[in-house]
This record gives structure tokens, sequence and C-alpha cells, in this order.
């Protein structure tokens, strides 16, 4: 059985969501509370509509980042600074980032390998701060 350190926060992609569109939406939401100081957040301070508060309890309260959040009736408890963080599964990220740019009109015809780092870095820019 291998053991994980307890200040690393290991996310599995691929069991964000089922969909694409749900499973990176599930990631920005959760980059939300990357390096956050310890303090209580709410759907407000977190800029939040009710839905994304909603999903991002959701998935705090199937015991993903225990050691680092807790949920609070209103709000989510940071106890710990989450710092260090894996995400796995990242081919399936580029995948996800890949057929949904596919979907955009205003994209180029063909998209390299290139682009979807470009992609990447935007949204982790953008959606992880």
């Amino acid at each position: 059985m291998t053991t994980w350190p307890e200040d690393i926060l290991f996310i599995h992609y691929t069991e964000l969501a089922e969909s694409p569109q749900e499973r990176l939406h599930l990631l920005g939401l959760i980059g939300m509370l990357l390096n956050k100081l310890p303090n209580s957040y709410t759907a407000e301070n977190l800029q939040l509509g009710d839905n994304d508060w909603r999903t991002l309890c959701a998935w705090i309260a199937q015991k993903h980042g225990s050691h680092f959040w807790h949920l609070e009736p209103q709000s989510i408890r940071i106890l710990i600074r989450c710092e260090k963080h894996i995400l796995m599964n990242t081919s399936q990220l580029l995948t996800d980032i890949h057929s949904l740019s596919l979907k955009e009109k205003s994209l180029l015809e063909q998209i390299t390998f290139d682009d979807i780092w470009t992609l990447v870095r935007h949204y982790v820019a953008v959606e992880l701060r």
C-alpha cells in the first residue's frame, strides 16, 4: 500500500466529473482554494454563485482535501494552506481542452500541441489563481 504525504493534495482529474466541461469547471473551482491562507471562506467572498458553491462543497464533502479543508454550515474552513498539489491524468486534461477548443469557431482549423499548451497555461493563470 502506498502512503501519500499529507501535505500534498492529489487530484484525480478523470474522477472529477463525467463530461469534459464539468471536469474543467470543477478543477477551476478547486483551484480557487489552492494557496489560500487558513480562514473561513463563504460563497460570497470566493465570488461563487449558488451552483458553483454547491459543486465545490459536494466535492469537499466526499473527503477530498480533508487535510486542508473542512465544510462548515455556511463556509469552507481552510485548515492549512494547500501549496503542494498534484494533478493526475493530465493527458485527459489536455484531451478535454483540445476537444472543447475544437468546438470554438474562433480557433484555427488545425490545433497544434503548442496551441494546447498555450490554452493550458492560460487556463491555469486565469482559472486556478
